[in-house]
């Protein structure tokens, strides 16, 4: 049963961040929710790339050395999710096989990715997701073993 389509198990609520939304912004909302990928999407709607926690704000702490913290603070007021996303991460289609996008949710180091359809944004495909559906197949062999 690894060949469910990533639509049927994804999230339809999709909570995105406008490329022009301001790095502090971003981290505030990161730092306040569970959300630790986010698609940044362009002034027409269109998904241009990911914005990641772990890329941007996990290696900075207040107790690393001060140039370091000074950078960030000034990140943090003057940049914004555009200047920071990366552009590279890719999204899937909404008719990729889960398992294949939970490869390469663990290639990435990512826990969640964008699922487009024709080209638009519908959906966010996570590891946790991708859990449930294995948990549902398990749950559906036990019942027919039993």
């Amino acid at each position: 049963m690894n060949w469910e389509k990533t639509g049927k198990w994804m999230s339809r609520t999709i909570v995105t961040l406008a490329a022009s939304t301001p790095l502090l912004d971003a981290w505030q909302l990161m730092e306040s929710s569970r959300f630790r990928t986010l698609p940044v999407i362009d002034s027409q709607g269109r998904y241009i790339g990911l914005l990641t926690y772990s890329e941007n704000f996990l290696d900075v702490q207040p107790e690393d050395n001060v140039q370091e913290s000074w950078q960030f603070i000034v990140a943090l007021t003057e940049a914004t999710a555009g200047d920071y996303v990366c552009k590279d991460c890719p999204a899937i289609d909404v008719n990729t096989p889960v398992m294949k996008a939970a490869k390469l949710m663990r290639e990435l180091g990512v826990d969640a990715l964008p699922v487009l359809e024709e080209n638009v944004l519908i959906g966010m495909l996570s590891l946790e997701d991708t859990f449930r559906m294995a948990v549902n197949q398990k749950r559906a062999t036990d019942t027919l073993v039993d």
